[in-house]
């Protein structure tokens, strides 16, 4: 597995506290990637399925995926999947 990398320069502005949350409707596949940053994510309605190292499983509303700085995932037979991200850079979490 050769995922691409979602780099921190990518999503945070310079100097900006690093966190950001945003919304995604997902159809079809997304391809495995990793992140440098952690990453909450809230499904909120929708169909598909979740890929990681572990597995491939089901998504259902509700349902909350954590993922820590360097995992890979992906997303794969999407149908208006609707999920809400919260990404974060290592230093918020660094006193927790």
């Amino acid at each position: 597995m050769d995922p691409s990398r979602f780099p921190r320069e990518m999503v945070f502005l310079p100097g900006a506290v690093p966190v950001l949350s945003n919304q995604h409707v997902l159809n079809g596949d997304l391809e495995p990637h990793d992140h440098a940053f952690h990453e909450v994510a809230l499904v909120l309605s929708g169909e598909g399925r979740h890929v990681t190292i572990h597995g491939e499983s089901e998504l259902r509303r509700g349902q909350v995926i954590v993922l820590r700085q360097g995992d890979w995932h992906s997303y794969r037979k999407c149908r208006s999947l609707v999920v809400q991200n919260c990404i974060f850079g290592e230093e918020i979490a660094t006193n927790e």
